[in-house]
């Protein structure tokens, strides 16, 4: 399919050009890889440097496919240290063949790593001893764990107590409700910049923002988003205390339910916020009071540029109290404030446009300014 006379006429630019046209089509670069040999180092670089260990229909795909993927890296070494993303997927013993301990065993460049609906648990031991010796040995600075179930908080400690790591992402994880992770403290010098902690039950949420923040890894934490609710306001209140003089953009997720009265969570201590966003799955009348109220306890406006509200809900009615957001947010407050932007799901409600003209006649003079937009996710 190309030669090395033909390949040897294109220009590394126009390769480059090629893959990054197909950077999503992974059927396309997974061809070239194999097929086309003469591809210049930087090219295969781009091609092997995410290595995605999702599982296929059936076991006898999977064993074939990482067996080839296998036979691949060790008849060429010298791809293996182009391999930095790594991705796991729907792992379960029944799909895990041993050519992916194999490939685990070679691997030693990885900067990040994914997980995604897996059951730790129930993972053979030596493929879990494996994940854990890749992180260990790896300078890892980005791990995610995203509907991770059962995991051993001993487990989660180790893997992620590794001195490179600046992005900890952990929407959804299950812990060992036996175990407590205070009992394997950090023992690197971990410095996060970034932290998702999304959709986690609240005793879970308790325990790992205190082993983090007694890890000391939060002190210069610029990026925080994380999925509140009244329960846990102490907790979060606590991350934004530690990380306060850091802190530029906060991501804030809540469902807001009649029978659960807010609770106010402070921004004050957070002196260099440069970017709100809140996503609210149902929008009821106790709403917007609670974000004027969150917007007004931020002590330090004139650093805050960007406000984003994603609206998720199904179940929408035209708001009859913007006008106490609007006049807040078209006061002398937030002098530095360039956007703010509503964003409405796709099937939001048959209301949207009402909501919408409602929204631009509240927000008028931001209109005017061309700072309040709306807009609807594709």
């Amino acid at each position: 399919m190309c030669s090395p006379s033909l390949t040897s006429l294109l220009p590394q630019e126009l390769i480059d050009q090629i893959i990054d046209d197909n950077e999503l089509d992974m059927s396309t670069l997974i061809s070239c890889s194999v097929v086309c040999r003469s591809f210049v180092r930087p090219s295969q670089a781009r091609i092997f440097t995410h290595l995605d260990c999702g599982m296929g229909a059936t076991d006898r795909t999977n064993v074939a496919r990482f067996r080839r993927l296998h036979d691949v890296l060790t008849e060429s070494p010298r791809l293996v240290p182009y391999i930095t993303n790594l991705s796991f997927r729907q792992l379960y013993p029944w799909n895990t063949p041993n050519e992916l301990l194999s490939i685990l065993r070679l691997l030693s460049n990885v900067r990040s790593i994914n997980f995604e609906r897996i059951y730790w648990s129930r993972l053979p031991s030596d493929v879990r001893i494996a994940i854990r010796d890749l992180c260990q040995r790896s300078k890892l600075s980005h791990l995610g764990l995203k509907e991770v179930q059962n995991m051993s908080a001993e487990c989660l400690a180790l893997i992620a107590d590794t001195p490179n790591l600046t992005h900890l992402s952990l929407p959804d994880v299950e812990l060992s409700a036996s175990e407590d992770i205070a009992r394997w403290p950090l023992q690197k010098r971990i410095q996060l910049f970034d932290l998702v902690l999304h959709k986690i039950d609240d005793n879970v949420i308790d325990m790992i923002v205190s082993w983090l923040v007694e890890g000391r890894c939060l002190s210069g934490l610029r990026r925080l988003s994380f999925n509140w609710h009244a329960r846990a306001t102490s907790s979060f209140q606590r991350l934004i205390g530690v990380s306060a003089s850091s802190l530029e953009d906060v991501t804030i997720s809540s469902s807001f339910l009649l029978s659960q009265p807010p609770r106010i969570l402070s921004l004050a201590a957070a002196t260099a916020l440069r970017s709100i966003s809140v996503t609210v799955m149902i929008c009821t009348e106790s709403f917007i009071p609670w974000l004027v109220e969150l917007l007004q306890s931020h002590n330090s406006p004139r650093t805050l540029y960007t406000i984003i509200l994603n609206i998720v809900t199904t179940r929408l009615a035209v708001p009859d109290d913007w006008d106490k957001l609007a006049r807040l947010l078209e006061g002398d407050r937030f002098p530095a404030l360039r956007t703010v932007e509503f964003i409405f799901s796709k099937s939001s409600s048959p209301l949207l446009p009402a909501i919408v003209t409602a929204a631009e006649t509240a927000f008028v003079r931001l209109v005017a300014r061309g700072v309040f937009k709306c807009s609807k996710r594709t």
